[in-house]
């Protein structure tokens, strides 16, 4: 009994511990030789006005500090066992695309960061480009194929004609290294709320971008808060938002009025600095199709 009220005590004390006008610091996580490992989720769904489909990524995303100096760290960052199911559309869909998740998992990416913890260089091995529009050209091949052979017939032979050079286009636009690197910088622009102090009430201001084949590279600028609510002295949780907006034919948009918001939560210890969770939510407009996106990750212990 003494220990149950003692363990019912402090964890009342550790509850709250944390005053709401304490300043909160994200101290650097990273060591030479450390890693850590999380285990994420992603579940994304999709609509056109004509069809819907979703489905689950899992992978295990394993990070490794390999150097380590005065001015910063590298890191690789490699996926495992990842995997792809379609929760609503047709399972050949994730039967085409698993083959590329095995590649990607071959191939670490690098990121360099600073020493204050925030991404300044991110690298894609280009030989991973080379080898996933490989492993992609059958199925876009065949998806394409399906969308013309379905059109009527006297439209049908301009469409094949050109079939051959809009796939190796969208391959381009998607799998180039260029794409790569700045969709993954998308996430590792969040290192630039490590190393700083928080305090409650206070929202801060980073700059930030989204990438997206059609519109290219966006300004999304990253605004992000600490949550008081979900704070104490072992765990701070920071809050996050970011969005970019263009219209048809702005700045070199093909795309249709395209629109993306993000938001999201982190969860990080207090006294490592490393993060313990992670939540997002993706919504994504361009024209009448959606978008929208839900991952989770949590640190394994």
């Amino acid at each position: 009994m003494i220990r149950i009220v003692v363990s019912l005590l402090f964890g009342c004390l550790a509850s709250i511990a944390y005053a709401s006008d304490d300043t909160v610091r994200w101290p650097v996580p990273w060591t030479l030789g450390s890693e850590t490992a999380y285990e994420g989720s992603l579940v994304t769904e999709q609509e056109n006005g004509v069809a819907k489909s979703s489905y689950r990524v899992t992978t295990t995303e394993v990070h490794r500090i390999v150097g380590a100096s005065n001015s910063g760290f590298e890191m690789l960052v490699e996926n495992q066992g990842s995997r792809i199911e379609m929760i609503e559309g047709d399972p050949a869909r994730a039967n085409a695309l698993q083959p590329m998740f095995k590649l990607s998992d071959a191939s670490p990416t690098r990121v360099e960061l600073d020493a204050t913890g925030r991404m300044v260089g991110l690298h894609v091995d280009p030989e991973l480009s080379v080898q996933l529009k490989k492993a992609g050209k059958p199925g876009l091949e065949s998806v394409m194929r399906s969308q013309i052979d379905a059109l009527p017939e006297d439209q049908r032979a301009p469409w094949r004609a050109q079939m051959d050079a809009l796939v190796e286009k969208i391959l381009d636009q998607n799998l180039s290294v260029a794409a790569m690197e700045a969709t993954r910088r998308e996430w590792w622009d969040l290192t630039a709320l490590v190393g700083r102090s928080y305090k409650p009430g206070e929202v801060q201001e980073v700059p930030s971008a989204f990438f997206n084949s059609e519109c290219g590279v966006m300004p999304a600028p990253l605004y992000f808060w600490l949550d008081p609510t979900r704070t104490d002295a072992h765990l701070a949780t920071i809050q996050y938002r970011r969005a970019a907006k263009a219209d048809a034919g702005e700045k070199g948009c093909r795309a249709p009025d395209f629109e993306q918001v993000e938001e999201g939560d982190i969860v990080f210890d207090r006294a490592t600095g490393l993060v313990e969770s992670t939540e997002l939510r993706i919504t994504t407009t361009q024209g009448v199709a959606m978008t929208t996106v839900n991952g989770r990750t949590k640190r394994k212990q």
